[in-house]
């Protein structure tokens, strides 16, 4: 993909990091060129957001992070699942947890990965349809069938769409 050749007031060009912004939501690019529809997009909207409510549960807060000598009395967050809302609960509850457990087993690209992986890596992750192949040693063409497969199956448990 080309990069946008952008320089600030000074001349001075941006950083990695700031290229690395400017990337394309790659989901959003292949609903916006008809190649998912908008319920897929929705799906990975949604995986995108229990991903993200995941993630909120396993770094450290800005607390102390000075050991005391002993466990805290009582623990505010045991596991992610306690930092999500309500809504996410019964989101991942209700359609993740059993499309993530069924996507699991499916395995793509010559067993290097399962089909939950490749779905995590482009809607999470952001990564190119082609990188993924390359990653995965599959075939041109697969990861984008596999990842349609993938939305599609997630709206049929979601209840937005039929088998």
């Amino acid at each position: 993909m080309r990069q946008p050749q952008v320089e600030d007031e000074q001349g001075i060009p941006p950083t990695a990091q700031t290229l690395a912004k400017c990337r394309v939501d790659v989901v959003l690019r292949l609903n916006r060129a008809g190649r998912l529809w908008n319920e897929h997009l929705d799906a990975a909207l949604e995986i995108r957001n229990i991903w993200q409510a995941f993630g909120r549960g396993l770094h450290p807060t800005a607390g102390s992070l000075d050991w005391s000598g002993s466990q805290p009395k009582r623990a505010r967050f045991r596991t992610p699942l306690d930092r999500m809302s309500r809504t996410e609960w019964e989101t991942w509850r209700k359609n993740y947890a059993p499309w993530s457990k069924a996507e699991g087993q499916v395995i793509i690209g010559r067993g290097k990965a399962t089909r939950l992986r490749l779905t995590i890596d482009i809607v999470a992750d952001n990564w190119g349809l082609r990188a993924i192949e390359q990653a995965y040693g599959m075939r041109h063409g697969l990861a984008y069938a596999s990842l349609r497969g993938s939305l599609h199956q997630y709206g049929v448990l979601a209840g937005w769409l039929r088998g």
